[in-house]
């Protein structure tokens, strides 16, 4: 492979052709550029729906899941359009879908057709629920797919409230790297057997695998011991105790409350005596952790020896100091920041995003310019 992304990396000459839209299947082209891929991005006229109003000026969530990516803007309902498309993927490495498996057949691109055209071509199929099953056609959004049919949504709130998911992208982000590994783990074989492959991902089977020692165990999650759950301090600010090893940990907890005495009690002696009083000891540490505000118990825990961590507003993440080296990349937007990838490599490492394409940039030329003697491998 000859043509080199600007910035490098890993996936340096691998070329990909992008047909997806809204985050899942961008997020997973955007790693593939950040490491160095050549993406060319097909959006429809006007744009992927998550730029937002402004065709030039994308949303913050579009410059994620889009910097360093190459923008052709057509309809590929119209036959011409479909000419360019398979002139692209004539020369692409990896063609990364997240279109329902009838609208890529109605396009004449069934996976048969696919892997009799181009033979050496790796295909990732990103789906809500999958490309087999009585439920293949059905829309599968991140919402439907991921939290609600997998159980998650459910176990995430009690009490018979309205289940609500944790953060939006949540389950995209999982699904995107599911895609960039199975690309990885095909681009990888095809270079011993020159052969492509069908990389078959869905959201659904990525929130079963998240969630894989719950459903494994009958849907039911283990119990928690009281040293690893959340607690409000009397700021009202939240923070979690992150130890399961109970035994260990209690004594730290209780020289941090200012109360090491309660080691002698009875009902903490061992891990079963603390099974069989879980609901008091829970209720003697919320009661204790609400005396004081979250700062105090801060210096608490660290001179206790006690693990524990806050529990961050999305607005303090950008002033953590662990994330200070390497968490941010600087870009050309009115923020003058944006969120890296969470993989880095040391040889390769980055300070600033590439740009975002505006929509259509790229349709007169898709692909740089090859170097050397333009050939692939």
């Amino acid at each position: 492979m000859s043509d080199h992304g600007s910035r490098g990396g890993p996936l340096s000459g691998v070329r990909v052709v992008e047909l997806a839209q809204w985050w899942a299947g961008p997020a997973a082209g955007g790693v593939l550029a950040d490491w160095g891929a050549t993406v060319v991005k097909i959006e429809p006229p006007g744009g992927d729906p998550l730029r937002g109003r402004s065709r030039d000026t994308p949303s913050a969530a579009f410059a994620v899941a889009n910097r360093g990516k190459r923008s052709v803007e057509t309809d590929l309902r119209g036959p011409s359009s479909r000419k360019t498309l398979e002139a692209l993927l004539d020369q692409a490495d990896v063609l990364l879908t997240s279109v329902r498996p009838g609208a890529l057949e109605s396009l004449g691109l069934s996976m048969g057709v696919l892997r009799a055209r181009w033979p050496a071509l790796v295909v990732c199929s990103l789906t809500g629920l999958g490309r087999t099953g009585p439920d293949r056609a059905r829309a599968g959004s991140e919402l439907a797919a991921f939290y609600a049919r997998t159980g998650i949504g459910a176990a995430m709130v009690a009490g018979g409230r309205e289940p609500v998911p944790a953060v939006d992208g949540l389950g995209d982000a999982v699904a995107a790297m599911s895609c960039v590994a199975g690309i990885c783990a095909a681009l990888l074989d095809r270079s011993a057997t020159g052969t492509g492959a069908v990389v078959d991902v869905s959201l659904l089977r990525c929130g079963t695998w998240a969630t894989a020692g719950t459903l494994a165990s009958g849907g039911t999650p283990a119990p928690r011991p009281p040293t690893y759950g959340a607690y409000q301090a009397a700021d009202g600010r939240w923070f979690l105790l992150v130890d399961p090893d109970v035994e260990r940990s209690l004594p730290l907890v209780f020289a941090a409350i200012d109360h090491p005495d309660l080691c002698d009690d009875p009902r903490w002696a061992d891990r079963r005596a603390i099974r069989e009083h879980t609901t008091e000891l829970a209720r003697l540490l919320t009661e204790a952790f609400a005396t004081r505000p979250r700062d105090a118990w801060a210096y608490a825990f660290d001179a206790a020896g006690v693990r524990w961590e806050p529990v961050s507003e999305p607005t303090e993440v950008r002033t953590d100091p662990q994330l200070a080296t390497g968490g941010w990349l600087s870009d050309g937007s009115t923020r003058g920041w944006t969120v890296n990838t969470p993989v880095d490599f040391a040889d390769d490492p980055r300070a600033a995003a590439a740009p975002t394409p505006r929509c259509g940039e790229h349709t007169s030329g898709p692909w740089p310019v090859a170097s050397g003697n333009g050939t692939r491998a």
